[in-house]
């Protein structure tokens, strides 16, 4: 990031010398802003190259955000750093998530913070085989932005996503196949287990001349992978149980625009607490701010 005395140096000694050899034109540094004495034409092609910097220099921009769980909902939408420093630190409240990013101006930025895992929610059929589907959920929050410096400089655009999902339940449920020749289902059995068993046994003899009747080979596979029960039958016909899970979870998001002026946060949504125990209000704070480079 330059300062203004850097653009003040880089105009008159780099790029428009010559307009500057005359020492009655000149062009210094007050308050922040360029003094320039100078013809008409050439406070255009300085006006120009400032455009054209704006452009080209990609400043960093650093974006913090407080999820805050309140009795209260607040009045007002633009507060500063001691005011949510005491709406964090007060006795009752809760902080529910904080983040703290770095982004180039106007680049869209993700963060997440929380638990994902995989369940089985159904399953495939494809001929005598029975896949499970496998998806992933998210307990936690996630957090997205795009930061854009407004011309003037002094405030900072922000589109804020934000969604946070707590409280997961998982009810597991056992469905069961048919059998393709009309057998009853069976339920998936409880155990895992990799071991395979095979039994034969003989129908006994129905007359005392009468040759052995022996019935097929009945073979049970249980895979531990996906607690999936397999078997398969005397006429060829198969049947399978698949233990499903069946989610439920509280989800809070939005997906909003807002204007952080300098030095600022910004009461970005509220939203109702699913969580009974706790405070009946979510505060979503956010602020952003440009990234000073160390001297």
């Amino acid at each position: 990031q330059f300062a203004e005395t850097d653009f003040a140096y880089l105009i008159k000694e780099k790029a428009l010398a010559e307009d500057f050899a005359d020492p009655e034109r000149s062009i210094d540094v007050s308050g922040g802003k360029l003094i320039v004495m100078q013809r008409a034409d050439v406070h255009v092609k300085i006006a120009a190259l400032l455009n054209k910097w704006r452009e080209q220099l990609q400043p960093q921009i650093v974006v913090r955000s407080h999820l805050i769980a309140s009795s209260e909902i607040l009045d007002g939408t633009y507060f500063d750093e001691d005011a949510v420093t005491a709406i964090l630190t007060k006795e009752g409240n809760v902080a529910e998530a904080g983040y703290r990013c770095v982004s180039v101006n106007k680049q869209m930025t993700h963060a997440r913070n929380g638990r994902e895992f995989s369940y089985v929610s159904d399953y495939d059929v494809s001929g005598n085989a029975y896949d499970p589907v496998v998806k992933s959920a998210f307990d936690g929050s996630t957090m997205e932005f795009r930061p854009t410096l407004v011309s003037d400089r002094q405030s900072i655009q922000l589109d804020v996503g934000f969604k946070l999902s707590s409280d997961v339940t998982r009810t597991k449920r056992t469905l069961g196949i048919a059998a393709n020749s009309g057998a009853a289902a069976i339920a998936a059995s409880t155990e895992m287990s990799s071991k395979s068993t095979e039994k034969k046994f003989a129908i006994p003899r129905r007359a005392p001349n009468a040759p052995p009747k022996t019935e097929k080979d009945v073979t049970v596979q249980r895979d531990s992978s996906f607690n999936q029960t397999t078997a398969t039958l005397m006429n060829g016909g198969y049947i399978a149980g698949f233990e499903l899970d069946i989610l439920a979870m509280n989800t809070r998001a939005t997906m909003t625009q807002v204007i952080v002026p300098k030095d600022k946060w910004v009461l970005a949504a509220v939203f109702g607490n699913g969580n009974p125990k706790g405070p009946k209000h979510l505060l979503l704070f956010v602020t952003a701010a440009v990234l000073e480079n160390p001297k």
